[in-house]
């Protein structure tokens, strides 16, 4: 999975029960950073780079922020984001059964 779709999927999945930003402790935002990171296809633990490593952290807690935000029309942004991250995955998931099914011809 991408970057950019690893970060809101992820935050939303470990996180979406909390209702307020200041009840997420840095244990759980290093949680999710390492779940993006075991979830992306281009990084690895082994190869992240400090400034990867900070900016998948930034992304993480901007997600966050995002998601638990006062502002309802940034929320809405969050959510249409998993809504159409969902609806990608669904296609993708969909291509690569029919793609499974289809005869192999030899050239």
């Amino acid at each position: 999975m991408n970057l950019f779709d690893a970060v809101p999927l992820t935050v939303y999945e470990e996180l979406s029960h909390e209702v307020d930003y200041d009840e997420v402790n840095e244990f759980e935002v290093r949680r999710v950073f390492k779940l993006v990171v075991d979830r992306c296809d281009n990084f690895s633990h082994g190869t992240l780079t400090p400034k990867n490593h900070m900016m998948i952290l930034r992304m993480v807690k901007n997600a966050l922020g995002l998601m638990l935000s006062d502002d309802a029309e940034e929320r809405e942004t969050f959510y249409q984001m998993i809504r159409e991250i969902k609806q990608e995955n669904v296609t993708v998931q969909i291509l690569s059964h029919i793609l499974a099914l289809l005869p192999i011809y030899p050239l």
